[in-house]
């Protein structure tokens, strides 16, 4: 077999009839995981990933961003494009009113009418003082929010992802719990708690706060919208045109209908929960010989 080095012409690269074999390795799982979705170029540069970002959630939001001029759109429509990624950030922020919002009546056209989220709505609190989570403020919390009268027949534990993991190791401490059927299988992942007054299902979300864990009754709470007139709600209008650009709003009115606030607890102030060390083992030593008298 001839090796080729340098620049390759018409005269050093031979041609070769018949079925090509390499002595090499050819397994290639990963490019036969991807090939089916290779796209072609007419470009020695092309880029690497398009990529778009929401602006943090806030309880108010508005989409902004710009167009490489010459650049080809990806989106095949660009205002069904930006509605999309629009409609996107609108649902994040109402994520995050409904979780975290903080009640305010508007005086004036001036001011904002804000809806109450479940951590403001939660009536029973249960207060850590940043000390570690443990299964008595847990049981202290299930049982003062039962007292108050709140319902588990479809309660949810609503926490951020540093409480889904404290939950997972307070709860897999006991006895039993951390034993899989497989004996190939590892990890922990808490989807539900059995209590004395009914079982719990546990959602983790992002927009939870990191020391806070919600207990919110389901079966009381929903989403309130306000429809305008022949127009309905989160409706996409055209505004005033300006040069060549095209604007249009999406406008919507909504607020959380988060029933009794005594259906609900909350538990504030956690503080880090830490694997417990494994018991320690006592030292031996060798005693002596007694020598006879």
């Amino acid at each position: 077999m001839a090796n080729v080095n340098g620049m390759g012409t018409v005269f050093n690269l031979p041609n070769f009839a018949g079925q090509l074999y390499s002595s090499s390795p050819i397994v290639t799982p990963f490019l036969n995981l991807i090939r089916g979705n290779a796209v072609k170029t007419d470009n020695f540069q092309f880029a690497v990933g398009v990529e778009y970002a929401h602006e943090a959630a806030s309880q108010r939001g508005r989409l902004s961003g710009i167009n490489t001029a010459g650049a080809q759109n990806d989106a095949p429509n660009e205002l069904d494009f930006q509605t999309a990624r629009a409609l996107e950030k609108m649902a994040r922020d109402v994520e995050y009113t409904f979780l975290n919002g903080v009640y305010q009546l508007a005086g004036s056209s001036a001011q904002a009418n804000k809806t109450r989220g479940m951590l403001e709505a939660a009536g029973t609190v249960i207060d850590c003082n940043n000390a570690a989570l443990t299964q008595d403020f847990l049981n202290a919390a299930y049982k003062a929010a039962f007292d108050a009268g709140a319902d588990f027949t479809d309660m949810v534990l609503i926490c951020n992802s540093a409480v889904k993991q404290y939950l997972s190791i307070i709860y897999n401490q006991q006895m039993g719990f951390n034993l899989p059927d497989s004996r190939n299988v590892g990890g922990v992942n808490l989807t539900t708690i059995e209590t004395d007054f009914g079982a719990l299902r546990i959602m983790l979300d992002r927009f939870m706060p990191a020391n806070v864990l919600l207990g919110a009754d389901i079966s009381c709470i929903r989403p309130v919208e306000q429809d305008v007139p022949d127009k309905g709600n989160f409706f996409r209008e055209p505004l005033s045109k300006t040069g060549a650009a095209e604007e249009y709003q999406i406008f919507g009115q909504m607020g959380l209908d988060h029933g009794p606030a005594w259906k609900h607890f909350k538990i504030t102030n956690i503080g880090a929960v830490t694997v417990a060390d494994p018991a320690g083992s006592s030292g031996s030593g060798s005693g002596g010989n007694g020598g006879n008298g």
